[in-house]
């Protein structure tokens, strides 16, 4: 990969978007973890979870843009630390027995967040087979059935 002004704005502008996605994320998780102590008093917005994954769908856009190998532990952090929250909320609603509640946004978020792994994995699966394909055809030429 050749490095010229374009690639290096670009990669400057996906650490941006990167550190971006990371304060949003934590800002987003105190406001659920808010919500989640203090029920009834605090509410996350309502569309504050879709933004989100907007939000984190462009960064993985960007990247591949870029033409640069998707880092998965950087996605895989932000789902497996969204999910594993989760968990933690369920467990002390049923340890108080639901004196605290798991917030709906927390709950939207986390699946939101399987949208962009779920398409990472379908467009991976597709490329395989498209490549396999390619390599078996390489001219275009396919066996005719008779």
């Amino acid at each position: 990969m050749k490095k010229n002004g374009v690639l290096t704005i670009g990669r400057l502008k996906s650490a941006s978007l990167l550190i971006f996605c990371v304060i949003w994320s934590a800002l987003q998780f105190t406001m659920c973890l808010t919500e989640f102590l203090y029920t009834d008093k605090f509410t996350v917005p309502a569309e504050m979870p879709f933004v989100y994954v907007l939000l984190f769908l462009l960064y993985v856009e960007v990247e591949q843009w870029l033409r640069r190998q998707w880092k998965h532990d950087t996605g895989e952090l932000f789902l497996i630390g969204w999910w594993f929250a989760m968990l933690v909320m369920y467990v002390i609603e049923f340890a108080t027995i639901s004196k605290y509640s798991v917030p709906r946004r927390m709950v939207e978020t986390c699946v939101l967040m399987l949208v962009p792994f779920v398409l990472g994995i379908f467009s991976k699966v597709m490329h395989k087979r498209n490549a396999r394909k390619q390599h078996a055809y390489p001219h275009g030429r396919t066996l005719s059935r008779r």
